[in-house]
């Protein structure tokens, strides 16, 4: 019973060193996490609201570049039919002008 007795001390120490040793680790994690911990959520319910704004944040930046996107080829459209209008409406206006090599003044025009 004597070995019995000695061996349940062994363990306890082994024990008892093991616990101070996660504690210390534990002290020290906790320390140097402590400006993150509000990054790292403890419960699931904080790990699904975090998901949930990390998921929104992702809609609304997608819906923002398509939206983008989209404003700038119709832009790019309107520009393009203003343009075509404005060459019809000088050809049917000057077409002896034209016809006649006679387009220094519509250089100006076209610049503007």
């Amino acid at each position: 019973m004597a070995g019995s007795g000695r061996q349940r001390c062994r363990r306890d120490v082994e024990v008892n060193e093991l616990l101070a040793v996660l504690t210390v680790t534990f002290m020290i994690e906790r320390k140097g996490s402590r400006h993150m911990s509000w990054l790292k959520p403890r419960s699931i319910r904080g790990q699904l609201i975090s998901g949930l704004i990390l998921f929104e944040g992702l809609l609304v930046v997608g819906s923002l570049r398509s939206l983008v996107r989209e404003q700038a080829s119709e832009i790019h459209e309107r520009a393009r039919l203003r343009l075509e209008s404005e060459v019809n409406l000088l050809a049917v206006a000057e077409p002896e002008s034209l016809a006649r090599g006679q387009a220094g003044y519509l250089v100006q025009i076209l610049r503007a």
